[in-house]
């Protein structure tokens, strides 16, 4: 990948292309960034929900939707402490 056409301090997040980043003006840059770097943080938050659900036998709770909820939610959806 050559990052030679963006800023030095330009963090790329995984999946975004450089040259696609490197034509967009400034703004709408940092908002691509930033979209992805919250769709990364959710498709991990996702993936450790759904194992912590499957280490405890929750199952049938998606885990998509588990992973919309507001964390302490989450707990108590993974912890069993409200019915499904």
């Amino acid at each position: 990948m050559d990052h030679a056409c963006l800023p030095a301090d330009v963090v790329l997040p995984e999946g975004v292309d450089p040259s696609f980043l490197a034509a967009l003006p400034e703004n709408i840059r940092q908002e691509v960034i930033m979209e992805q770097l919250r769709l990364q943080r959710i498709q991990q938050r996702a993936q450790q929900v759904q194992q912590e659900a499957q280490s405890l036998g929750v199952t049938e709770v998606n885990p998509e939707f588990l992973a919309a909820l507001p964390p302490h939610i989450q707990e108590e959806v993974c912890c069993g402490n409200v019915l499904v």
